[in-house]
Order: structure tokens, then sequence, then C-alpha cells
């Protein structure tokens, strides 16, 4: 089943844009060059699913989205990442909604690709990630989303309010992607869509 929906994923909303893969989406059948931040968690799926399913080669799929994620963070002065991004064959990811609501989706897929490859680019992209939230989003009493990636205006981006995701799954793999693999190891344990962890049954 895994295997089948992601060819169909791969088939119908993975395309090429200027210098990487992009993923898009489906709209009343039809196909829009727009990526959300939601869908940032797409490398980490594809390469959990080649760690873990014999027969799944998606892993260097998921690492050229990722590739592509990264590239588009490192364009943005705060190297936060926006709501949602558009992109065509001839250009690269462009922010089409600047707002930043603390999401995980860019921080697990680092962790996963760090993990899986022990490539310390990934380890060094999500302490990048920390050291935008933490200048441009912290505040007195936590962090607030914000209002524009472009800007670094903090105190005219801050907005009044901070997602329980945020620490719950944003900061926790920001904080596992700089422990040592021996700090919930993924052949012992699986963290579900909230990021909470559970023993695997051995």
């Amino acid at each position: 089943m895994f295997d089948e929906s992601i060819a169909t994923m791969k088939r119908s909303l993975v395309s090429r844009c200027k210098d990487s893969v992009c993923i898009g989406k489906l709209e009343q059948g039809m196909y829009l060059s727009e990526t959300e931040h939601l869908m940032f968690f797409v490398p980490e799926m594809l390469l959990l699913g080649e760690e873990f399913l014999p027969k799944s080669r998606m892993g260097k799929l998921g690492l050229e989205l990722l590739d592509g994620f990264i590239a588009l963070q490192q364009s943005i002065p705060t190297g936060l990442a926006p709501e949602s991004v558009s992109f065509s064959s001839s250009s690269p990811l462009r922010i089409q909604n600047p707002h930043n609501s603390l999401r995980p989706e860019l921080a697990e897929s680092l962790f996963y690709a760090h993990r899986f490859t022990n490539d310390s680019l990934y380890r060094e992209k999500c302490w990048d990630l920390f050291v935008g939230f933490d200048r441009y989003t912290r505040t007195r009493f936590g962090y607030a989303e914000y209002r524009d990636v472009t800007s670094t205006k903090k105190s005219a981006n801050l907005e009044g309010n901070m997602p329980s995701y945020f620490l719950a799954e944003t900061f926790k793999y920001l904080y596992l992607c700089q422990a040592p693999e021996s700090v919930l190891p993924l052949d012992k344990f699986v963290l579900n869509t909230e990021a909470h962890p559970f023993r695997i049954p051995q």
C-alpha cells in the first residue's frame, strides 16, 4: 500500500523546478505548483519508507525534495520557512505566504535525514533553523508566530500566540537533531504525528 501510494504521489505531484525537485498539490483534479509547509514532512516520510520497507527506494527523492527546502531556507534572511511557496519549471521555490506558524515539518525532515544519512549538513541546517526561531520569534514569555519571514524587523512581525505543537514537536525535533543517536534510537522508538515517542515491541 505504501509503495502504491508513493508511486501515485510521485507520478501526480512531483515535478522538476529550477535546480531541484518540487512537490505540488491537486485541487479539484487540477495540479497546482504550490507547496505548503505542512508538506515539508514528505522527505521524512520517504526516508522512513526506505529505511523500514525493503522494497521502497524513495529515499533519494526525499533528499532531493529536502535540498530544495534547504535552499529556500538559506535564501531567507531570518532563516525561517514560510507558510507556502510556489514554483515553476524555470524557477526555484518562491515565497507565496511569508507567514511562519512555528511549524515542525522542516525540523522533522532534517532530523530524520541526519539520523538516516549521518550527514552533518542536516544537523547544521537544524541548528540554523533553531537560531532563526531564537533570534526572531523569541519573546519574554515564549515564542510567537512571525508575520513575514523576509523581514528582520522583529518587533513589527511578532504575533501574540504560540501553538502548543511548537514545544511538543518543533523544539523536540530541533533538540533530537543535536542529541546523540542513543536518545530515542529509531530502531527502538517510533514518533507519531504529534512527535510522541512509543517504544517498538521487541
